[in-house]
Protein backbone atom coordinates (compact mmCIF):
# COMPACT_ATOMS: atom_id res chain seq x y z
CA UNK A 1 0.00 0.00 0.00
CA UNK A 2 3.05 2.57 1.07
CA UNK A 3 4.94 2.01 -2.44
CA UNK A 4 1.25 2.30 -4.32
CA UNK A 5 0.13 5.60 -2.20
CA UNK A 6 3.81 6.73 -3.11
CA UNK A 7 3.80 5.86 -6.89
CA UNK A 8 0.47 8.05 -6.89
CA UNK A 9 1.67 10.82 -5.29
CA UNK A 10 4.57 11.20 -7.73
CA UNK A 11 1.79 10.42 -10.49
CA UNK A 12 3.72 7.21 -11.82
CA UNK A 13 1.75 5.40 -14.29
CA UNK A 14 3.61 2.15 -13.44
CA UNK A 15 5.18 0.58 -10.43
CA UNK A 16 7.50 -2.09 -11.79
CA UNK A 17 9.05 -5.07 -9.78
CA UNK A 18 12.80 -4.94 -10.85
CA UNK A 19 14.49 -7.73 -9.41
CA UNK A 20 13.88 -10.88 -7.57
CA UNK A 21 16.80 -11.68 -5.64
CA UNK A 22 19.17 -14.68 -5.81
CA UNK A 23 18.42 -15.52 -2.30
CA UNK A 24 14.57 -15.52 -3.07
CA UNK A 25 15.34 -17.35 -6.21
CA UNK A 26 16.32 -20.06 -3.73
CA UNK A 27 13.55 -20.76 -2.26
CA UNK A 28 11.29 -23.03 -2.88
CA UNK A 29 8.03 -22.14 -5.51
CA UNK A 30 9.24 -18.67 -5.61
CA UNK A 31 7.91 -18.21 -9.25
CA UNK A 32 4.64 -20.26 -8.30
CA UNK A 33 3.96 -17.53 -5.18
CA UNK A 34 5.24 -14.42 -7.33
CA UNK A 35 3.07 -14.97 -9.99
CA UNK A 36 -0.07 -15.43 -7.06
CA UNK A 37 1.89 -12.09 -5.24
CA UNK A 38 1.80 -10.01 -9.03
CA UNK A 39 -1.65 -11.24 -9.51
CA UNK A 40 -2.95 -9.51 -6.05
CA UNK A 41 -0.59 -6.33 -6.42
CA UNK A 42 -2.19 -5.86 -10.01
CA UNK A 43 -5.61 -5.80 -9.34
CA UNK A 44 -3.96 -3.53 -6.56
CA UNK A 45 -2.54 -0.75 -8.75
CA UNK A 46 -5.05 -1.00 -11.08
CA UNK A 47 -7.81 0.64 -8.34
CA UNK A 48 -4.98 3.47 -8.09
CA UNK A 49 -4.89 3.86 -12.09
CA UNK A 50 -1.17 2.32 -11.90
CA UNK A 51 -0.60 -0.25 -14.19
CA UNK A 52 1.83 -2.98 -12.63
CA UNK A 53 4.87 -4.74 -14.44
CA UNK A 54 7.81 -6.89 -13.89
CA UNK A 55 11.29 -6.43 -15.59
CA UNK A 56 12.91 -9.65 -16.27
CA UNK A 57 16.64 -10.50 -16.78
CA UNK A 58 18.21 -13.53 -17.75
CA UNK A 59 17.83 -15.85 -15.19
CA UNK A 60 14.03 -16.16 -15.65
CA UNK A 61 15.19 -18.07 -18.53
CA UNK A 62 16.97 -20.51 -17.07
CA UNK A 63 14.61 -23.42 -16.68
CA UNK A 64 13.49 -24.51 -13.36
CA UNK A 65 13.03 -27.75 -12.08
CA UNK A 66 10.23 -26.03 -9.33
CA UNK A 67 8.79 -25.76 -12.55
CA UNK A 68 8.93 -29.23 -14.18
CA UNK A 69 11.95 -27.70 -16.39
CA UNK A 70 9.55 -24.78 -17.84
CA UNK A 71 11.03 -21.59 -17.66
CA UNK A 72 10.26 -18.86 -15.07
CA UNK A 73 9.90 -16.32 -17.66
CA UNK A 74 7.11 -18.46 -19.19
CA UNK A 75 5.56 -19.87 -16.18
CA UNK A 76 4.56 -15.74 -14.91
CA UNK A 77 3.14 -14.84 -18.79
CA UNK A 78 1.24 -17.60 -18.59
CA UNK A 79 -0.26 -17.27 -15.25
CA UNK A 80 -0.79 -13.59 -14.29
CA UNK A 81 -3.87 -11.64 -15.83
CA UNK A 82 -2.41 -9.87 -18.85
CA UNK A 83 -4.56 -7.17 -17.92
CA UNK A 84 -3.12 -6.80 -14.29
CA UNK A 85 0.60 -7.67 -14.62
CA UNK A 86 2.33 -6.20 -17.82
CA UNK A 87 6.04 -6.97 -18.48
CA UNK A 88 8.86 -4.45 -18.65
CA UNK A 89 11.00 -6.58 -21.35
CA UNK A 90 14.73 -6.57 -21.49
CA UNK A 91 16.03 -6.91 -24.86
CA UNK A 92 19.39 -6.99 -23.95
CA UNK A 93 19.10 -9.79 -21.20
CA UNK A 94 16.34 -11.61 -23.40
CA UNK A 95 18.90 -11.65 -26.80
CA UNK A 96 22.06 -12.79 -24.09
CA UNK A 97 19.94 -15.44 -23.07
CA UNK A 98 19.30 -17.30 -26.40
CA UNK A 99 15.91 -15.81 -26.74
CA UNK A 100 13.66 -14.11 -29.33
CA UNK A 101 11.94 -11.21 -27.84
CA UNK A 102 9.64 -10.85 -31.19
CA UNK A 103 8.22 -14.75 -30.51
CA UNK A 104 7.72 -13.04 -26.98
CA UNK A 105 5.68 -10.18 -28.94
CA UNK A 106 3.60 -13.02 -30.59
CA UNK A 107 3.21 -15.11 -27.87
CA UNK A 108 2.14 -12.67 -25.75
CA UNK A 109 0.65 -9.44 -27.85
CA UNK A 110 0.06 -6.62 -25.74
CA UNK A 111 2.04 -7.57 -22.92
CA UNK A 112 5.16 -5.56 -23.03
CA UNK A 113 4.47 -1.75 -22.69
CA UNK A 114 7.88 -1.31 -21.36
CA UNK A 115 11.16 -2.40 -23.16
CA UNK A 116 15.02 -1.73 -22.18
CA UNK A 117 16.52 -0.85 -24.95
CA UNK A 118 20.35 -1.59 -24.81
CA UNK A 119 22.47 -3.73 -27.10
CA UNK A 120 24.10 -7.79 -26.35
CA UNK A 121 27.12 -8.73 -28.44
CA UNK A 122 27.12 -12.31 -29.11
CA UNK A 123 31.40 -12.39 -29.39
CA UNK A 124 31.96 -15.27 -27.01
CA UNK A 125 33.50 -13.97 -24.37
CA UNK A 126 33.02 -14.47 -20.62
CA UNK A 127 29.60 -13.10 -19.43
CA UNK A 128 30.82 -13.38 -15.61
CA UNK A 129 30.70 -9.73 -14.74
CA UNK A 130 27.18 -9.96 -15.40
CA UNK A 131 25.96 -13.32 -13.21
CA UNK A 132 23.28 -11.25 -11.23
CA UNK A 133 21.55 -10.82 -14.38
CA UNK A 134 22.57 -13.86 -16.50
CA UNK A 135 21.93 -16.09 -13.23
CA UNK A 136 24.63 -18.13 -11.02
CA UNK A 137 26.29 -20.89 -13.38
CA UNK A 138 25.05 -20.17 -16.74
CA UNK A 139 26.79 -20.71 -19.73
CA UNK A 140 26.05 -17.28 -21.53
CA UNK A 141 28.67 -15.41 -23.45
CA UNK A 142 29.13 -12.07 -24.76
CA UNK A 143 29.33 -8.65 -23.20
CA UNK A 144 26.63 -5.10 -23.17
CA UNK A 145 27.74 -2.62 -25.86
CA UNK A 146 25.75 0.59 -26.94
CA UNK A 147 22.40 0.25 -28.70
CA UNK A 148 23.11 -0.88 -32.63
CA UNK A 149 26.94 -2.21 -31.78
CA UNK A 150 25.63 -5.38 -30.80
CA UNK A 151 24.04 -8.73 -32.19
CA UNK A 152 20.02 -7.38 -31.76
CA UNK A 153 18.24 -6.66 -35.02
CA UNK A 154 16.50 -3.77 -33.91
CA UNK A 155 14.72 -3.43 -37.01
CA UNK A 156 13.02 -6.92 -36.41
CA UNK A 157 12.00 -6.12 -33.21
CA UNK A 158 11.07 -2.52 -32.88
CA UNK A 159 9.40 -3.26 -36.20
CA UNK A 160 6.78 -5.37 -33.72
CA UNK A 161 6.00 -2.64 -31.29
CA UNK A 162 2.36 -2.23 -31.99
CA UNK A 163 1.73 -6.08 -31.59
CA UNK A 164 4.04 -6.28 -28.29
CA UNK A 165 1.82 -3.22 -27.08
CA UNK A 166 5.03 -0.89 -26.43
CA UNK A 167 4.76 2.65 -24.94
CA UNK A 168 8.04 3.03 -23.29
CA UNK A 169 11.72 2.78 -24.54
CA UNK A 170 13.86 3.37 -22.38
CA UNK A 171 17.71 3.28 -23.78
CA UNK A 172 20.18 2.27 -21.13
CA UNK A 173 23.70 0.66 -20.96
CA UNK A 174 24.72 -0.68 -17.13
CA UNK A 175 28.70 0.48 -17.76
CA UNK A 176 29.56 2.25 -20.27
CA UNK A 177 32.74 3.50 -20.81
CA UNK A 178 31.81 6.72 -21.41
CA UNK A 179 28.32 7.60 -20.74
CA UNK A 180 27.78 10.64 -22.97
CA UNK A 181 29.56 8.65 -26.20
CA UNK A 182 27.39 5.84 -25.74
CA UNK A 183 24.32 7.98 -25.18
CA UNK A 184 24.93 9.56 -28.51
CA UNK A 185 25.72 6.10 -30.55
CA UNK A 186 22.51 4.74 -28.95
CA UNK A 187 20.45 8.02 -30.26
CA UNK A 188 22.04 8.34 -33.37
CA UNK A 189 21.74 4.38 -34.30
CA UNK A 190 18.02 4.47 -33.30
CA UNK A 191 17.16 8.02 -34.84
CA UNK A 192 18.38 6.77 -38.26
CA UNK A 193 16.97 3.45 -38.13
CA UNK A 194 14.24 3.12 -40.76
CA UNK A 195 11.29 0.52 -41.01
Amino acid sequence: PEAIATAKALGQQYLIVPYVGEAERKQPDIWKRAADLFNKVGKETQKAGIQFAYHQHSFEFVPSADLGGKMPYDYLLENTDPAAVKMELDICWTVAAEQDPVAYFNRYPGRFPLIHVKDWLKDGKDASAYAGALGQGTKFTGQMTSVGAGSVDWKRILGQAEKAGIKHYIVEYDNPKSPLDDLTASYTYLRNLSF
